[in-house]
């Protein structure tokens, strides 16, 4: 017997946001990262091939405040420099 999970497209990249999103629900019904449908959308601000260093600093506690249940945005949007942007803006 086999079990299958697709998705569908995403705005950003259609065929790997539908890869993402049906690993994610997958690993989920396996036990495995639940806690990933609790995190932020993070989107970074610009054309990169790489997630910026400063970024990367900006968000290492992340994993942390989900763990210990801490209110966080729907959606934290960043520049290149981990700086908060506003929509928009």
């Amino acid at each position: 017997m086999e079990k299958q999970d697709g998705a569908s497209a995403s705005d950003m990249e259609p065929f790997k946001g539908g890869i993402s999103g049906a690993l994610k629900r997958a690993a989920t019904v396996w036990g495995i990262g639940r806690e990933l449908y609790t995190y932020p959308r993070v989107i970074v601000e610009g054309e990169h091939k790489y997630i910026p260093w400063k970024v990367l600093e900006r968000l290492k506690g992340l994993p942390k405040a989900v763990a210990e249940g801490k209110p966080l945005p729907e959606v934290i949007r960043l520049n290149p420099e981990g700086e908060s942007v506003r929509k928009g803006g």
